[in-house]
């Protein structure tokens, strides 16, 4: 089975990893990420796998909380399952591991008397979110801090950047640090940014810190979306051999179905091969998802 299953998040980019002390180069990963109200299989024959394109697909999504399940198959044999810590980035859920993305640059200047704070709006300066999908009731809050006490602005989803003057007594030293929260648009969720550091006022007036790095490019696994219509097939390497991504599936609790994000929910994939003989083109996938109290919801894909 692989080992040291870890997830990762450096600021909107999540990665997971694994061990797999067996190097044989046929073995392949079948990687789940469940959240409370969808689940996603896919396989691959590297020891990551990117969740970043999956988790930031909208609101309903970055908001939930998600874990993690791995396992390797050889020779037609499959491993136990792995399974990772709880982990979202909404800070109202209640999991093992917290999420925080990274303030933007600010600029902090004056122009006589005024001193005006800037900033990239988070929804348009980082790509994921602003194409995820969201309510227009979405919102950005942040605090900046002195030693003259907090202010507080909100910063809607259309603004393209997040400007507001600050008021600084006399006397006071003309410096702030920086925290917010990004709102979902119900204000249940709640997604925090890291706080930045002691931003001045310099002698020219004008003042700029906090510059953040775009995520890394990496190559993408094969993946299919429920609902996109593509195909899901990669070619190996050295061969004209065929890795194909299994399906997910993708379903919404109604109000009767429990909303205990202490319930965990599972990805079962079931071989096609025990559904009857069928060609390999022909033959379903069958995914069933445990929703918990003996109730499985079903999947397929021809």
């Amino acid at each position: 089975s692989p080992t040291n299953l870890n997830v990762d998040c450096q600021n909107l980019r999540v990665t997971v990893s694994w061990d797999y002390s067996n190097r044989q180069p046929d073995a392949v990963f079948r990687v789940s990420i469940v959240g409370a109200i969808w689940c996603h299989v896919a396989e691959t024959r590297e020891h990551q796998y990117d969740l970043t394109h999956l988790i930031w697909a909208s609101e309903e999504r970055y908001m939930d909380n998600f874990y993690v399940t791995v396992a390797a198959t050889l020779a037609g044999n499959q491993s136990d399952q792995v399974q990772s810590q709880t982990f979202s980035f909404n800070w109202a859920k209640t999991i093992n591991l917290t999420c925080k993305l990274d303030f933007p640059p600010v600029a902090l200047n004056r122009k006589e008397s005024v001193v005006t704070l800037s900033f990239s709006n988070p929804f348009h300066l980082y790509s994921e979110l602003k194409h995820a999908a969201k309510p227009a009731s979405t919102i950005f809050d942040f605090t900046a801090t002195s030693s003259a006490g907090h202010q507080s602005f909100t910063c809607s989803v259309e603004e393209e950047n997040c400007k507001h003057d600050l008021v600084f007594p006399d006397a006071v030293e003309e410096c702030v640090t920086l925290d917010g929260v990004l709102f979902s648009g119900s204000r249940v969720g709640q997604v925090w940014f890291r706080k930045t550091g002691l931003i001045c006022v310099s002698l020219s007036g004008i003042s700029i810190v906090g510059l953040v790095a775009g995520p890394k490019k990496t190559p993408s696994v094969s993946s299919e979306e429920f609902f996109q219509d593509r195909p899901d097939r990669m070619f190996l390497e050295g061969g004209n051999q065929e890795l194909e991504a299994a399906s997910h599936l993708e379903w919404h609790r109604t109000d009767e179905d429990s909303a205990d994000d202490s319930e965990k929910t599972s990805c079962v994939f079931i071989d096609s091969e025990e559904e009857g003989e069928r060609s390999g083109y022909d033959c379903q996938h069958v995914l069933h998802v445990d929703m918990g109290d003996g109730d499985t919801v079903t999947g397929y894909k021809g």
